[in-house]
């Protein structure tokens, strides 16, 4: 009985500093695929998948959002170093660019709003703490 409370202290220890290396670690390179989907009854396929993060490879990339027919809103991290920006794909021109660029600050989760002229991000004010809601105007 001691061996297995000593075992699941251990575990558990284990666990924590893993999760501690990964709170405090940088964010993960990943990438953002675009596919065509269809749909038929009892039958879903996948066709044409493409990397639409191409333009940073080595980086952070999550949070698609697709605008309109053609244009995708994401989180991405340009050197993984903690701190995101929003930036936009064009998938009829396999162009980006970014939206946001705040030094120091980092936006996250952009969501047109109702009104279709606007669109929101949360943001992580500068004390690394506070997040807030900003608006931003669509034709940024």
């Amino acid at each position: 009985m001691n061996g297995r409370k000593i075992k699941g202290s251990f575990t558990v220890g284990i666990f924590v500093l893993f999760l501690s290396h990964f709170l405090s670690a940088q964010l993960p390179k990943s990438r953002v695929f675009a596919a065509d989907l269809m749909s038929i009854p009892s039958k879903v396929s996948i066709s044409a998948a493409t990397c639409i993060s191409t333009f940073n490879p080595a980086g952070y990339n999550n949070q698609p959002r697709l605008f309109d027919t053609k244009t995708v809103y994401m989180t991405v991290g340009m050197d993984t170093n903690a701190i995101t920006d929003i930036f936009a794909f064009d998938l009829s021109t396999s162009q980006f660019r970014a939206i946001t660029a705040t030094e120091d600050i980092s936006e996250f989760s952009a969501t047109p709003s109702p009104d279709g002229h606007h669109f929101s991000t949360v943001m992580i004010e500068q004390d690394k703490k506070t997040q807030s809601l900003w608006l931003y105007p669509m034709n940024m």
